[in-house]
């Protein structure tokens, strides 16, 4: 499973319902908002041509089974059995479930727009969970995973000088027409160096919020 130890490089806050708006966060008679922390990267039969690694992790065969359970890389058993995470129907379930759960929105791990690894699938099922939170009233936070840039370097797909400018235009991008009214980003750091936007970047950085984290089944 990919690291999650490594500092987080970008937030890219896509904000529903003014989020970010100061009024909001002045307010501090209103409940924390609360947000869950989601990974759109699981492919499975029949929506897709075969089972992904997270589902396999190169050990594990999931078109075996035992005791009624395919065999999956996972502590917990997904009360759906395991998903595709571009299946508009599971996209809609994980999503009510969150409402009826109390949860406000959700974050989701982006890895940007390069056809590279599964990055393309997964940002198209980011932009269709987007899309079914925006009509449920939730809201809607990408993640910029911080192994992106690192891997596109080593797989020579980006020069180590533009590390800077690509992560500005992907963020800038919007998730391509599908990010929200409003985005804030709070950087930190990008491939070990902190760094600052060009004062023209269409961005606003911003200190983080207090957000209490929710922690659910992870494969619920």
């Amino acid at each position: 499973m990919r690291s999650r130890r490594g500092r987080l490089t970008l937030l890219l806050a896509a904000c529903l319902g003014g989020w970010s708006s100061p009024a909001h966060a002045a307010d501090a008679t209103k409940p924390p908002v609360v947000l869950v922390h989601y990974m759109p990267w699981f492919e499975a039969k029949p929506k897709s041509h075969g089972w992904g690694w997270h589902w396999t992790m190169d050990t594990f065969n999931p078109d075996r089974t035992k005791n009624g359970r395919r065999q999956i890389a996972a502590h917990y058993y997904p009360l759906c059995e395991p998903y595709d995470s571009g299946d508009p129907a599971v996209i809609e379930y994980h999503l009510l479930l969150m409402k009826l759960a109390g949860i406000d929105g959700v974050i989701v791990d982006w890895y940007g727009h390069e056809d590279f690894l599964d990055h393309a699938m997964i940002h198209r099922n980011i932009k269709a969970m987007f899309v079914k939170a925006n009509q449920l009233g939730l809201r809607f936070a990408v993640c910029y995973e911080d192994q992106t840039i690192p891997r596109l370097v080593e797989a020579g797909r980006l020069a180590a000088s533009d590390r800077v400018r690509h992560a500005q235009r992907e963020l800038q991008s919007r998730l391509g027409n599908g990010a929200g009214s409003e985005t804030s980003i709070h950087r930190r750091e990008v491939s070990g160096q902190a760094q600052r936007s060009p004062a023209a970047a269409p961005v606003v950085e911003t200190p983080p919020r207090r957000v209490r984290s929710a922690n659910p089944r992870r494969d619920a």
